[in-house]
């Protein structure tokens, strides 16, 4: 290399000298990679300093010729002419004076350049191949190339994995060099690779790069800015580990506190944010971000309006990712950039992505699949009248057909639509066929989107479009009864047809919530759980293949060195910031060269754990046993090991009281569960064994028969363990014929398999726990004998060292049953169980000693829920309260005068509604805070009735007034009260809205007299009662011969704790009042809800309402301050559970969607038919009813009607209403206020002046 006096010069920028100080100089098949800077000035540079600076030794410049392989022209707009000025620019910048004309000659002649039509490594390869000898050659921006084999080989990020920039372009740089040295080196040129990302950080991607044999990479760093790489490394890690953890602001603090500079915090915070679940955190973050002034980089643009779009600010979405359009050549983002375009129904964005994307990568699979999605969009957007259709950028023939025949107006006859593509577009039928059940789903017509949705399920393509379908058109036919009660069976093939899609995506959350939702009691009613039991045993009874026995051979591992592996795992994974399963994964030097030798290890260390006598379990150790067994099965031969381990620990997990631990495994199952179909039939059992424990049945069930929907060979343990799964869900439905049925199988199981020692006492523990569950009430005799033969098998289940507490629980259950029956046990009884106390370990010696005491203390109580782990949906929190439930009620058990005020109030709050969330922290509860608080409220002037339930079914009731509390029970011999409540559901309290005025009074008075209770003489009153309870209208009760609400204020919350919260919560709404009711806009069209809207115009202008009258549930409502609902309200047919929400046309939506559409709203007002009515959940101590359903999803306050409310009544009540609440009245003072008006204005008909009623914050007010 000639010697250049400017060697010495510091220029702005990159500086090609600072390569080659030591004089080397570049040899033929040999590459510099320059990572860093400008690519104008490191292209322009390092061309004019080899040209001026690499000489042979004849002194002449040694290539051919200077070769430019450009990206196209869409990523570096350089032409010929551009990239030619470039090099000379450089040369003038390196030697401090301008090239003369004759180099300008010569450098033109040298230069060529060859522009890639793609951004695909084999462009590169084909250009570099046909550019000839001896050359150099220069790749401009190199890390923009990317090759759709490498792509699918990219490991999974998971929740807490963290893809820096570097991680993306890395190694597919490493491919394009490697290959191109290849070619270097027998072609005789010199290359020179420019990436203007920044310089990798991590040491993996440095060592792709380094190793290269040939390759001499040089990383540039930015001159005036502190490289943020190293503090990035250090910390991104750690901070999403915080983020999904919970710890957000401890995350944010942190990087606030990094040394890097302002603008790498910012995209920081944007980027951290989005790793949370909390959308309006994420929207508010990106707002303040751009509102402090951020300059967001033209490359990271496009990334943040697709958080801004996820976040669900779409205006900042918009505008974001306009701007980064243009400059995105990354694939993946370019890709996902396309999504977000699509998502937001922009058709310009649309186009501009798609071109672009079709442009550099014409391969992108996603150019065929986003086609289709805006062709399905077209199916169903533009049958409703969407004012701008989707983009139909590169739509073919086919597309364009479709788009043009869907979107028609009038009758489409689906059949001639499908001859015509199947004829003219061999082999294009299953797009045509989703699409038409697409647009037969978009026009409500059921049976046809049902049809063709099942032919659409069988396209491997389709499948997950048609189980949407499937799904929709199933809710919507439950919504409106179109399958009579006597034909359910027709649900029973799209059921199944989705559960054959579940069984081959259990990772497919989304669509198992889906079904759930579907088969929900409220969607369907009382029918869901039947349709899926009944498939289940259906699927069951079609049998099994059972799998030859094979031994998984592999060496022993010596203890020694398996706890030395242990400790080593344990180090290693401890300096991770999160370890995630089937993401972290360990070193091969840490695994050793037996790594199933290691899960066998490990896995008898969790048996033997798990059930070591008279100890608690070591939870911590197990888990840690149990993460490893999960690492290790990378590199293990087993199929299962690591889903039977985390099965097993979801059980201890259940077990401790931790419930959602227990939960979160279960999901991740199904997550790691993968492609292989055993794997993925035992992921599917073990989600059924632990949901079962959960208590939430239709999980159960869906589990079960997802497992045998999973056509595989299935082994003799496997089978034993499904159909032990299925007895359990069956018996705990009360199911007690079919669960019976199932034992001879178990039998036949157990004598054909030979499943050992430790099967045969479970199926002793599956046969007493039958017995168990339907127990004879009362009679001493048959008791006696269940108890003796549970402590035969107890004792048994000890001196074969088997899994005891099973045993025991069935022991400690059937003992405290003789005992309330007034039996006694026997001194080998007890000593058997005390023996199996001691064996279970002390927790859960406290556990059961608790729920099977003939009188629990009111301690143990407090301390059974307490244990429990808070649930993260309220909708789990009554399959985790059961055993609480069981034993609270006991609690009201004492004979009349014998009930303490205070331990009736701790029952009582532990049998209200608890699966509502709490609008700010619940409080611990104690043993004299329900009291306590009670006596506090009723000495500020609000009266406490709280009602519940004993084991006879008699009323049980304590009143709070006046600061005093008294506790009184009901009894009526043989007529319970939960007899005569019974009977009147019957038929109430639905039927008082289709009572005639004409007819009087007499009906109320004859049917509310059953139902007795005292009320507190004060005028205003808080009810609190257990949710069977909660449907009587306490308005209605008949005190001194009138009805209650006649005189006070009347109010429901779902437990004194809930509304506690309430109290102290501060508000979180906005200023709107809003108002919806669905009418015609044809003015000859008046059906009751538009003569409604009439009586309540003026009300609404006076008192500043915005009205909504569209024909659909408004999605702007969330928030407000205060919202008045106006629609028709349904019942299932058996005339129970709130079903349906309907106008007077189309609508016909569920009542969850009303409630998700008024998350947050302080205040609703429901003029809907039976919109207050609660009833008790059938599997679980909850409420189904709109309240409930508003108060779960944060509203404060509703106010409804549990009958069908008559229209005369809505005019004068919201009238009324409003002048007192603008008053600065409580909700409950200005709901008995417009009752009163009603009364004044229609007369004493408690049909109309008692129907409206308070759940919730009763005081809330103006002035909260």
């Amino acid at each position: 290399m000639e010697d250049q006096k400017t060697s010495a010069r510091r220029l702005p920028g990159f500086n090609p000298f600072d390569l080659y100080t030591d004089g080397a100089s570049p040899q033929p098949g040999e590459a510099d990679l320059i990572v860093g800077g400008s690519t104008d000035e490191v292209i322009g540079r390092m061309a004019a300093f080899l040209w001026m600076a690499v000489r042979d030794s004849e002194g002449k410049f040694p290539f051919q010729g200077i070769t430019v392989i450009s990206p196209p022209q869409l990523v570096w707009d350089r032409s010929d002419t551009d990239i030619l000025n470039l090099i000379l620019k450089a040369v003038d910048d390196l030697r401090r004076s301008p090239a003369d004309d004759e180099e300008v000659s010569r450098l033109r002649d040298l230069l060529s350049v060859v522009r890639c039509e793609r951004l695909e490594l084999a462009e590169v390869l084909n250009a570099l191949e046909a550019t000839g000898e001896h050359r150099l050659v220069l790749i401009p921006m190199a890390s923009a190339y990317r090759d759709q084999n490498l792509q699918s080989q990219q490991l999974p990020l998971g929740k807490t994995g963290v893809l820096i920039a570097e991680d993306s372009w890395v190694p597919y740089v490493a491919t394009l060099a490697s290959r191109c040295i290849d070619l270097a080196r027998s072609a005789g040129h010199t290359l020179v690779f420019e990436v203007p990302d920044s310089p990798p950080a991590r040491d993996r991607n440095q060592k792709l790069l380094v190793d290269i044999d040939g390759l001499y990479p040089c990383f540039v760093a930015s001159e005036g800015e502190t490289d943020p790489g190293a503090i990035l490394l250090d910390g991104v890690d750690k901070w999403v580990a915080m983020v999904v953890s919970g710890r957000l602001q401890d995350a944010m603090d942190e990087v606030n506190a990094a040394d890097i500079s302002p603008a790498y915090k910012s995209q920081l915070r944007v980027q951290l944010v989005d790793r949370c679940e909390d959308i309006e955190l994420k929207a508010q973050v990106i707002k303040q971000e751009l509102a402090n002034g951020t300059n967001v980089p033209p490359e990271f643009a496009a990334r943040f309006g697709r958080i801004a779009l996820r976040a669900g600010d779409e205006q900042t979405a918009e505008r974001l990712l306009e701007q980064g359009i243009p400059h995105v050549a990354d694939r993946n983002l370019l890709e996902a950039v396309l999504i977000s375009c699509t998502e937001l129904g922009n058709p310009e964005l649309v186009r501009r992505a798609f071109e672009r994307l079709a442009t550099l990568f014409p391969d992108s699979e996603l150019l065929r699949t986003n086609r289709e999605l805006r062709l399905m969009q077209y199916c169903q957007i533009v049958q409703r009248g969407e004012p701008q259709p989707p983009s139909r950028a590169g739509f073919n023939d086919l597309e364009n057909y479709l788009a043009d025949n869907l979107s028609a107006q009038g009758p489409i006859v689906y059949e001639n639509l499908l001859d015509t593509v199947a004829q003219r577009w061999a082999g294009e039928s299953e797009l045509a066929v989703i699409c038409c059940a697409i647009h037969a789903q978009a026009r409500n017509e059921s049976v046809a989107a049902l049809t063709l949705g099942l032919s659409a399920a069988v396209s491997k393509h389709y499948d997950r479009q048609a189980t949407s379908i499937l799904l929709s058109v199933m809710r919507r036919m439950m919504l409106l009864d179109e399958i009579s009660q006597k034909h359910l069976e027709l649900y029973k093939q799209p059921l199944r047809q989705v559960i054959a899609y579940l069984a081959s995506h259990p990772s497919d959350a989304h669509m198992r919530v889906a079904l759930a939702k579907v088969l929900s009691v409220e969607s369907c009613g009382a029918i869901g759980l039947p349709m899926i039991a009944s498939l289940t045993l259906d699927m069951v009874k079609e049998g099994f293949q059972l799998a030859p026995e094979t031994e998984m051979t592999a060496a022993e591992v010596e203890d020694d060195d398996a706890m030395a592996f242990f400790q080593r795992a344990l180090s290693y994974l401890e300096k991770l910031p999160a370890v995630e399963i089937g993401v972290t994964r360990l070193p091969k030097d840490l695994v050793g060269d037996n790594p199933q030798g290691l899960v066998n290890f490990l896995t008898r260390m969790i048996h033997y754990g798990g059930n070591r006598r008279g100890e608690d379990v070591d939870l911590n150790l197990l888990e840690k046993y149990t993460w490893l067994i999960c690492l290790l099965t990378t590199y293990a031969k087993g199929v299962g090991e690591d889903l039977d381990a985390l099965r097993l620990l979801a059980g201890k997990y259940w077990l401790d009281g931790q419930s959602q631990r227990a939960r979160d495994i279960a999901e991740q199952i199904l997550e790691v569960a993968g492609d292989d179909q055993n794997r993925r039939r035992l992921a599917w059992s073990s989600f059924a064994d632990i949901y079962q424990r959960a208590r939430s049945p239709i999980d159960a069930l869906v589990g079960i028969a997802c497992s045998f929907a999973c056509e595989t060979e299935v082994s003799a343990a496997d089978i034993w363990h499904e159909v032990y799964t299925l007895h359990r869900v069956v018996r705990d439905l009360g199911l007690h014929t079919i669960a019976a049925d199932l034992i001879p199988t178990c039998h036949k199981l157990l004598e054909q398999l030979d499943l050992g020692a430790e099967a045969r006492l479970r199926l002793q523990t599956i046969e007493l726990g039958l017995h168990l569950s339907d127990p004879p009430e009362n009679d001493v005799q048959a008791l006696s004998a269940l108890v003796a033969d549970a402590t035969n098998h107890c004792k048994e289940v000890i001196d074969a060292k088997g899994e005891l507490m099973p045993a025991a629980s069935l022991l400690a259950q059937s003992a405290g049953l003789l005992e309330r029956a007034g039996g006694q046990l026997n001194p080998t009884t007890t000593d058997v169980l005390n023996a199996a106390f001691r064996g279970v370990g002390p927790r859960s010696a406290a556990f059961l000693r608790a729920v099977s005491a003939a009188v629990p203390s009111i301690g143990d109580v407090v301390s059974l829920h307490n244990r429990l782990e808070d649930a993260r949906n309220s909708q789990d929190v009554t399959g985790d309260m059961v055993a609480v439930v069981m034993t609270a009620r006991r609690l009201l058990n004492e004979a009349p005068g014998a009930l303490v005020p205070e331990e009736a109030a701790v029952a009582i709050e532990l049998l209200a509604d608890r699966a509502v969330d709490s609008p700010a922290s619940a409080r611990k509860l104690d043993t004299a805070w329900p009291a306590n608080y009670a006596r506090a409220l009723s000495k500020e002037g609000l009266a406490v009735l709280m009602l519940g339930l004993n084991n006879k079914g008699e009323l049980a009731s304590i009143l709070a007034n006046d600061g005093n509390l008294d506790a009184r029970i009901s009894t009526e011999g043989d007529r319970t009260f939960l007899r005569r409540l019974g009977k009147w559901s019957a038929d109430y309290p639905y039927r008082y809205g289709f009572i005639d005025r004409e007819d009087g009074n007499n009906e109320f008075y004859l049917s509310m007299g059953d139902l007795d209770m005292p009320i507190p003489s004060s005028p205003n009153i808080l009810v609190i009662a257990e949710p069977v309870l909660q449907q009587i209208p306490v308005n209605l009760v008949l005190d001194a011969g009138e009805f209650a609400g006649r005189t006070r204020s009347i109010g429901y919350a779902p437990s004194l704790t809930w509304f506690e919260a309430a109290r102290r919560s501060p508000a979180q709404h906005d200023d709107r009042r809003l108002a919806w009711i669905s009418t015609s806009e044809d003015p000859e069209k008046v059906g009751t809800l538009e003569m409604i809207l009439e009586r309540l115009r003026s009300t609404f202008e006076a008192h500043h309402f915005t009205i909504d009258t569209s024909r659909q549930i408004p999605k702007n409502f969330k928030g407000a301050q205060m919202v008045v609902i106006t629609a028709h309200g349904g019942l299932t047919t058996e005339k129970r559970f709130i079903h349906r929400i309907s106008d007077e046309e189309m609508l016909a939506e569920s009542p969850e969607a009303l409630a998700r559409a008024l998350a947050g709203v302080e205040m609703v007002i429901l003029f809907v038919c039976s919109g207050g009515r609660s009833d008790r959940h059938p599997l679980g101590n909850t409420t189904v009813g709109l309240p409930k359903m508003l108060l779960d999803r944060g509203c404060r306050t509703v106010i409804a009607s549990p009958w069908p409310l008559a229209a005369v009544v809505t005019g004068p009540w919201l009238e009324e209403f409003m002048v007192a609440w603008d008053a600065g009245e409580t909700a409950a003072a200005a709901t008995i206020r417009a009752n009163q008006a009603v009364y004044r204005r229609l007369g004493d008909p408690p049909q109309y002046s008692l129907a409206m009623a308070v759940h919730g914050d009763v005081l809330l007010s103006m002035r909260s």
